[in-house]
């Protein structure tokens, strides 16, 4: 893994440590820093994502995000990429996210 992805995966981790402390928000793409670096990248999106080495499907398909974003908007009927706790199985799903984003570190 590069600096530059290494750099990003943190602060992905970063980012859902603060979910789950209540002080921050999932916004989907628009503040994924592995999405800054990976998924605005025109027909190669995603191909080079940890998420996607690890799962082989883009777009966080296969991923413990898929539940995330599912439950969000299936149970608590929230816009797209505003998501934040609101139950206990948003809790259990976040950090679901986060064991799986950690458990991509090198």
């Amino acid at each position: 893994m590069d600096a530059k992805t290494l750099k990003a995966l943190q602060e992905g981790i970063g980012k859902w440590e603060q979910i789950i402390a209540g002080t921050g928000i999932d916004e989907g793409v628009e503040n994924c820093p592995l999405c800054s670096l990976f998924y605005w990248q025109g027909r190669k999106r995603c191909l080079s994502c940890p998420v996607y080495m690890e799962t082989g499907w883009k777009y966080c398909c296969e991923s413990p995000y898929r539940d995330w974003s599912d439950h969000q908007r299936n149970w608590h009927h929230i816009p797209i990429n505003k998501y934040y706790i609101i139950c206990p199985t948003c809790r259990r799903l976040a950090k679901a996210e986060l064991r799986f984003l950690r458990g991509l570190l090198p």
